[in-house]
Parts: C-alpha cells; structure tokens; sequence
C-alpha cells in the first residue's frame, strides 16, 4: 500500500509522510512479517545515500530496499527528500492496455448468446522498475432470444505488482451498466494509493459488448 491521501495535487508534509509512510505500511500490511535484525551490516545502509534527484538512483534504491528483510527500518532511515523522490518515480508511469477475448463469439443457443465474455487489461509500469499497477476488466453477459439481457457482470482486479507493491492499496469500482442502442457499456476504475507519499494513481476502462459476443473497450483512461 503506498498512498495515504485521495488528491493528488495535495502538498503532502515531508516529515509526517515519512513517519506515515512507516507507520501505515507496518499496519497495513500485517500479514507480512519484516525481520528487523538488532545490527544492521554496512552493506544494508549504504544505498540509504542515493541523490533523489537522481531518478536512476532513485529507481536503483526502490529494487535495492525491495529486496532487503528490513525494509521498513531502511526507508525510516531515509530523509524527507528522498522519500518524496520515491513517490516521483513510483508514480511516473506509462500505461498500456491489452484486449483479450477469452470465449468463441459464435456459441448459440436457442436462449442466445450465452456465458461470452471480454476482457481489457491496463497495466502501468514504473520506468526503470519491475512495479506494474494492473486493472483488469471482465464483461461477462448473458442473452434471451427475443427478450433483453439476461445477465451482464463485471469482475475487477486491481493489482500492484513488483517492487514495493506489498506497500500499495488497490481499490476498485464499478459503475451501473449503461445501455446504448444494443449495447451495454460498464466502466471499470482502480485507484492506487502509495502508502504516506500523499499520490494516488488511476486507472479507469470503458468496456461494451453485445448480443453477438462481440466486446470492445470503449475508453481506456490512466491519469496519473
């Protein structure tokens, strides 16, 4: 989980993102359990004195600290600027989308066109960094000869992936279907929060589909 405040635009206060940074990331994430040895070797500190206008540096401590049993204690040891900096490069991102149909367009019944479904996935990766923030989207829909839709659901994933995505929050939503001539149309959103940096990522895919099994994606938006 990496993001502790909704707006992006805020100012985040150096000094408490770092303590909350450290203290939301150590309670949300619970399941995990960090090894914090009482002696910490040379060679666990020295990338603590990276330059954060690096962003190569930057880059290289984030797979570095990622990688370390005591990661909460390294990023403690970190100044105001170069946490900041963490959040600059966790959240300068290039977005891509794949879409993917999982089922035949052509299986008839004498109820329809039943169980297709259609899915659109948007991953946005950190330059230089294996961190991926993945929203998936799945059109599932069932249909009546004669009659409407017999069913229409959208299953989402919002998946952080990567270096220090145990420290991202995924949420997700999505909207009521809207009907539009003979299709349907669902919008799917994710929003990543970066535990106590004050940035939240979003992702947000517009799917449509038909009675013939035929799905597309609408509108594929990733502000960062």
């Amino acid at each position: 989980m990496l993001y502790n405040r909704d707006m992006v635009s805020e100012k985040p206060n150096h000094s408490q993102s770092r303590r909350r940074f450290i203290k939301t990331a150590g309670a949300a994430t619970a399941a995990a359990t960090f090894a914090v040895p009482s002696i910490v070797s040379a060679d666990k500190s020295s990338n603590a004195s990276f330059d954060p206008s690096d962003k190569d540096a930057v880059a290289e401590y984030i797979e570095w600290v990622d990688t370390q049993d005591n990661t909460i204690e390294q990023i403690n040891k970190l100044s105001d600027e170069q946490v900041d900096a963490i959040g600059d490069v966790m959240t300068n991102i290039s977005w891509s989308h794949e879409d993917v149909k999982t089922k035949p367009a052509d299986k008839f019944t004498i109820q329809g066109y039943e169980g297709e479904d259609y899915v659109d996935k948007v991953v946005g990766s950190v330059q230089n960094t294996t961190t991926e923030y993945i929203l998936k989207h799945r059109i599932d829909w069932q249909y009546n000869n004669g009659e409407d839709y017999k069913e229409i659901s959208s299953t989402i994933t919002a998946d952080p992936h990567g270096a220090l995505a145990e420290y991202v929050n995924g949420s997700k939503e999505v909207d009521d279907r809207v009907r539009k001539d003979s299709y349907f149309i669902n919008r799917a959103k994710a929003k990543f929060r970066l535990v106590g940096v004050g940035r939240t990522v979003t992702a947000e895919l517009d799917c449509k589909g038909n009675v013939y099994g035929d799905g597309e994606t609408v509108k594929s938006k990733a502000p960062l």
